[in-house]
């Protein structure tokens, strides 16, 4: 599991139908069993420690789904290693399964900031929310609009620096990954209210307490390392009688 937060610009230097070495410096030196290349995740084989070098297993099913049906040697591309037990998710849950490939239609320069469309198959477009969270080429974003065909994200100036993102020119292609919760979600119903339902209550404790026996299965929760959500249902009150404008004489 990743989380679309890049942690360095890794460089291909070789490809072939089964494999592809990376030089990944920070990455690495970790010597990871697994990595995630623009958004692809992959099986990692070797780390040539000397040449700082990441050898990955690269199927005919990959590259068939990505765009990595075209990279070659000297192709720039956004590196991360696995998410680890007490890591801090920076960005969102990312599985590195790219779901479609998308092409940059239009690019639009905001001050510092940069304004992205992006036109994906139509079948991706039922998984993509306005405000909601996608991964482009592992780069974990926040959808800024969604229009009939297409959808759009904003680069931040930091997210220029930190990516590849800042090279992509009209026509690109892109790697596409939805958010995980939505992604769930569609899959199990059509009917989003449902679904979400049904998506919470799968989850290891899900459930409505109330009294002690509540606080101590929420503080149970916490200690756990999970989460909490906490609210309350109004109380049905007696009614205020309507307002009437007072009467005016004629």
């Amino acid at each position: 599991m990743f989380t679309g937060n890049v942690q360095e610009i890794g460089t291909v230097v070789a490809v072939d139908e089964a494999r592809i070495a990376v030089s990944a410096p920070k990455a690495a030196a970790g010597a990871p069993g697994s990595i995630c290349l623009n958004g692809v995740g992959l099986t990692v084989l070797q780390t040539a420690y000397e040449t700082q070098v990441l050898e990955a297993r690269l199927s005919a099913e990959t590259r068939r789904r990505s765009t990595f049906d075209q990279i070659r040697p000297g192709t720039r591309v956004n590196v991360e290693t696995p998410l680890a037990l007490g890591d801090p998710l920076a960005g969102h849950l990312v599985q590195g399964n790219v779901d479609a490939v998308g092409k940059i239609v239009r690019i639009d320069d905001e001050g510092a900031a940069r304004h992205l469309w992006i036109k994906p198959p139509e079948r991706f477009l039922s998984l993509v929310v306005a405000k909601g969270q996608i991964a482009v080429d592992g780069v974990s974003l926040s959808v800024a609009e969604v229009s009939r065909d297409r959808f759009s994200v904003t680069l931040i100036p930091l997210t220029l620096q930190a990516s590849t993102l800042s090279g992509l020119s009209v026509g690109d292609r892109v790697n596409l990954e939805p958010d995980l919760i939505i992604r769930l979600v569609r899959r199990r119903s059509p009917d989003l209210a449902q679904a979400v339902t049904e998506v919470v209550a799968a989850l290891p404790w899900a459930g409505r307490l109330s009294g002690g026996r509540g606080v101590q299965q929420a503080l149970a929760q916490l200690a756990a390392g999970g989460a909490v959500v906490t609210g309350h249902r109004p109380r049905p009150g007696p009614r205020r009688p309507a307002r009437h404008p007072p009467a005016h004489p004629g």
